[in-house]
């Protein structure tokens, strides 16, 4: 960036190092925490199918898929356990990273709104030190509390040019704000707490394109690529900044082993390190290209409780954008899950575990998430 457009006071804090209460410790880390905002299904196959899936937002021309009218959301319940070098902290989130709705149209065309998350900044730290005033140390406390983040709203089209090609093509408009509070209060009561307040709101745009492809009956190829502009952020005090986002591109598979088993993978690679210069020049963490692969499997048809279920797992790994003082984050998560369908397959649920960590150094953060999709076709 090439402004700060938060309070000094919070800039020392968060290199001070992080105890994290809310969110994800690493939402402190340049721009956020980078979400995940997949559907239960894909989540349960640990994202295999991000590249092919018409409820996610990667790649559009998946939208094609659809051939009536649906809607569908998903809430993620998050447990976290941060270990670091200030001792482990706990935390428990609720999110709702994916909402989306579409529809189909007479002109071999499918349109698909989406909402969901981009980048996370939710968190809270606190430190304790001493300050020399007039000779005499007077010990203090350092918090700092933001709540907020960035999202990702889709507008997309998907076509049939044939029933084995689909092309399709997404606006993305990214919006957010972050309220972030920083205080600083002595123990001695004759000195005055110090408290600054800043909102930060975050605007931007991008343009994707995609096909998906099925040279066999068996087979599914998925290509797509994102262009992404500058986010502009100004805060309550008129600062303005802004940072390249990230340039994106994914390739997915799915192939139909033997009837009634199918498996799938994709990789996604995000140009982060276009932000790596402006975030160094103002004072914090740079970034870096990342890559996410992920696999996983389902057995579509099973019969458990007069129920036709989906069974499904897969194992992920992916790197994350912002360095952490210094040093490179890396993710990896093993997932599980189940759907069936309900009302004459009029309606989806899909119930999704992912369980993993993630790891700077010698820090490392655990989380087990809870994926709950429902899917409505009326």
């Amino acid at each position: 960036m090439r402004r700060s457009v938060f309070p000094v006071l919070a800039l020392l804090m968060v290199g001070a190092g992080p105890a994290a209460a809310q969110g994800s410790a690493f939402a402190l880390r340049g721009l956020g925490w980078a979400g995940r905002p997949v559907s239960a299904r894909s989540a349960g196959m640990a994202g295999a199918m991000a590249a092919m899936d018409p409820e996610m937002n990667v790649n559009p021309a998946a939208l094609g898929r659809w051939r009536s009218v649906a809607g569908w959301a998903v809430a993620a319940p998050t447990r976290r356990e941060f270990e670091g070098t200030r001792g482990p902290v706990e935390n428990q989130t609720v999110r709702f990273p994916l909402i989306g709705f579409a529809t189909s149209t007479p002109y071999k065309v499918s349109i698909g709104f989406s909402f969901s998350d981009y980048l996370d900044r939710t968190y809270q730290i606190r430190v304790r030190d001493t300050l020399d005033i007039n000779g005499k140390l007077e010990p203090y406390q350092d918090a700092a509390r933001s709540v907020g983040g960035i999202s990702d709203i889709q507008l997309g089209a998907g076509w049939r040019l044939r029933p084995t090609i689909l092309l399709g093509a997404g606006l993305h408009y990214y919006l957010g704000s972050v309220r972030l509070t920083a205080q600083r209060v002595f123990d001695n009561a004759a000195y005055l707490d110090i408290l600054e307040v800043a909102i930060t709101e975050y605007r931007g745009m991008g343009i994707a394109v995609g096909a998906l492809l099925q040279p066999l009956p068996s087979l599914d190829i998925a290509l797509s690529g994102r262009y992404n502009g500058s986010l502009r952020a100004e805060n309550t005090s008129g600062q303005i900044a802004r940072v390249p986002l990230a340039h994106e591109a994914s390739v997915g598979v799915r192939y139909q082993l033997v009837p009634g088993i199918q498996l799938a993978g994709t990789a996604q690679w995000a140009g982060w390190s276009r932000a790596d210069g402006d975030l160094a020049t103002s004072g914090g963490d740079g970034a870096r290209n990342t890559w996410a692969v992920s696999a996983g499997a389902e057995v579509p048809r099973v019969t458990l409780i007069r129920l036709r279920t989906a069974l499904r797992g897969g194992y992920r790994w992916r790197q994350l954008p912002f360095l952490s003082l210094g040093q490179t984050v890396d993710e990896q998560a093993w997932s599980v899950g189940f759907g069936f369908s309900l009302a004459q397959d009029r309606a989806n649920v899909d119930i999704a575990v992912d369980k993993g960590s993630r790891a700077a150094g010698a820090t490392e953060e655990r989380f087990e998430t809870l994926f709950a999709g429902l899917t409505i076709r009326p």
